[in-house]
């Protein structure tokens, strides 16, 4: 439940105001004659609330990108079962060709 207080309350108590604002975490609605005003929250709160804010635009911008490319035929993007089995392939047909290099050179050495 939101927190909702006078803004003659700041003035008058801004001790305990900002210790509820440090401790809780969360915005604190300030009201001026019976409507609402102001928003006042713990600046490490505030920082932490656009650091998500700016990771939720991402992650947002990221998944519209996503979903062009595959209306466009143009994706990348796989499922992870396949990514990983391609990888292993990968990774073991490197090995592989390692393995048989390094017998080739002992062979003709």
């Amino acid at each position: 439940m939101p927190t909702i207080i006078p803004s003659t309350d700041l003035r008058n108590r801004f001790p305990e105001v900002e210790r509820l604002a440090k401790e809780s975490k969360e915005p604190i609605y300030l009201t001026k004659n019976g409507r609402g005003s102001l928003v006042l929250m713990d600046i490490d709160a505030f920082e932490e609330y656009q650091l998500d804010k700016v990771w939720h635009a991402y992650v947002a911008d990221a998944l519209a990108e996503a979903e062009l490319h595959e209306q466009e035929g143009a994706s990348h993007y796989q499922d992870m079962e396949i990514a990983f089995e391609e990888l292993f392939c990968e990774s073991s047909g490197n090995a592989r060709n390692q393995a048989e290099s390094e017998r080739g050179v002992r062979e003709t050495a």
